[in-house]
């Protein structure tokens, strides 16, 4: 009985002895966080693209309100003074080297600094056939990745040809047609965006505003990257003009609009950018844990690369076009066809 007397004594004691302070915060570690996709045509899917950004910073972790830190440039952003060896995109073909330069950018204000926020660039016509590197050390820290560039995908469908006759049937006499727009991937593409447009011009007693209305269509994956991979996704013709009239505004000041075309959009993402793409997706099941991805050596984030292209003035059948003037589905909202006579014609 004493000793367990003793034994109930001492408990106190040792527990006293004991800190009930939690370290949560590890020793200081230099973690370099690099985002960067290469692309050899820029964003309108038209023009060519030479000036490519890489976002470069350094993960932090400290005492206080995280989010305070976050508002604060040096927390996240390097100084040049911090290379050892400034950060490069290298052809790994050829052994040429583009150094990157730091910018400012704008940004919306939010979680992080701004209105401006750093940036790396370099100017470049960068190779389809070639891979390409990203390598920088820094504070001791020698970080890099790689990645080939997408190639573009070759049309196979007519009316996504440049200076084709072929026309988009979404309409067979008056029944909605289903169509497949058929293309071939291009080398190192894993994942197809593919997309429309529809440009129209709205008429306020004829001051004229020119908009556009944009619809997902799908994602395609190829099985493989070595390109030529026959692909196809499906646009619904009654489909188009539903979507069309949700998008229009019932604005009774508009006395016409006046039909300007429409586009097809293809985005491509290399085999990287799409494992990327699909563990950031929302979460679906009952399981919400994702994998944390990287393809950052001593690092993390991700270097990868894209393509943008566009089959521009994409031409509608004759039926598709009368049944946009004066079908169910858009017909209140008075489109006419630009360079046509009447009935459908815009004079």
């Amino acid at each position: 009985m004493a000793r367990r007397t003793l034994a109930l004594l001492l408990l106190p004691a040792l527990l006293a002895a004991c800190s009930t302070e939690l370290e949560v915060n590890a020793p200081y570690k230099d973690i370099t966080v690099v985002y960067g996709l290469l692309s050899t045509r820029a964003s309108d899917g038209l023009g060519e693209q030479t000036r490519h950004y890489v976002k470069i910073n350094k993960a932090f972790l400290g005492e206080g309100d995280a989010y305070v830190y976050a508002l604060v440039p040096d927390s996240t952003e390097y100084d040049s003074a911090d290379f050892e060896m400034l950060p490069r995109v290298v052809d790994l073909d050829n052994g040429s080297e583009h150094l990157l330069r730091d910018t400012l950018m704008p940004r919306e204000p939010g979680v992080f600094n701004a209105p401006m926020h750093q940036m790396w660039c370099f100017d470049a016509t960068l190779d389809p056939e070639h891979r390409y590197a990203v390598r920088m050390k820094v504070r001791g820290n020698e970080v890099s990745s790689e990645t080939p560039i997408v190639n573009p995908p070759a049309y196979q469908s007519g009316f996504l040809q440049t200076n084709s006759n072929s026309k988009l049937n979404l309409m067979l006499g008056n029944q909605y047609n289903t169509v497949d727009m058929e293309f071939r991937s291009g080398r190192d593409a894993r994942r197809y965006d593919v997309s429309y447009r529809v440009r129209y011009a709205e008429d306020r007693s004829g001051t004229l505003t020119e908009e556009s209305y944009t619809v997902f269509l799908a994602s395609v994956r190829t099985n493989h990257l070595n390109g030529g991979e026959e692909l196809q996704v499906a646009i619904s013709g009654e489909g188009f003009y539903q979507n069309l009239a949700n998008a229009m505004e019932n604005d009774p000041s508009i006395t016409r609009r006046i039909y300007r075309g429409m586009d097809i959009l293809f985005a491509s993402a290399s085999d990287e950018l799409a494992t990327y793409l699909t563990l950031a997706s929302p979460v679906s099941g009952i399981v919400e844990e994702r994998p944390e991805y990287t393809n950052i050596t001593n690092g993390y984030g991700l270097f990868a690369s894209r393509h943008f292209q566009t089959a521009v003035g994409v031409k509608l059948g004759d039926a598709s076009l009368v049944q946009l003037v004066t079908g169910p589905y858009t017909a209140p909202f008075q489109f006419c066809i630009e360079g046509n006579g009447p009935p459908l014609g815009c004079d």
